[in-house]
């Protein structure tokens, strides 16, 4: 299930929750109460988590870019179970979908489309898998 509000869009599937912010960065996952990355974004800097294409010339990276969020050049579009990120960098067009599946999954498919290019493609991650109270505080400021 897919809720739109000013706020966020959440996908929902069993006990497994996203939400995303309305440019398309990761707000904040759940599994139950636990928290799965730790740091929420805001719609200025973004999230930590991203997709990166980055091109190669004679086995040396030359440039990195963005394909999802605030930072990106990305399109955003949302239905029922994904979101789906399109765009284009240096002639190669990309398409992300971001997919909540089923059994507490999910899954970033990423299709690509150019010629004479060297590319991969880098994904980043926060990860807290704790509950929010344990991610979100920190001794040292308590």
């Amino acid at each position: 299930m897919t809720i739109q509000d000013n706020n966020y869009i959440e996908l929902k599937k069993d006990n497994t929750t996203f939400r995303f912010l309305a440019t398309g960065d990761l707000f904040d996952a759940y599994h139950h109460d636990v928290m799965i990355n730790q740091v929420k974004s805001n719609p200025i800097d973004g999230s930590m988590n991203n997709l990166y294409l980055r091109f190669f010339m004679e086995n040396e990276v030359t440039e990195v870019y963005p394909l999802i969020g605030v930072s990106s050049q990305s399109q955003l579009k949302v239905n029922q179970q994904q979101l789906k990120y399109t765009g284009q960098v240096k002639g190669v067009t990309y398409e992300v979908l971001f997919t909540l599946a089923t059994e507490n999954t999910w899954f970033w498919d990423i299709t690509l489309n150019g010629s004479n290019q060297t590319v991969d493609i880098i994904y980043g991650q926060d990860v807290g898998m704790a509950y929010t109270g344990a991610l979100q505080s920190n001794e040292a400021y308590t």
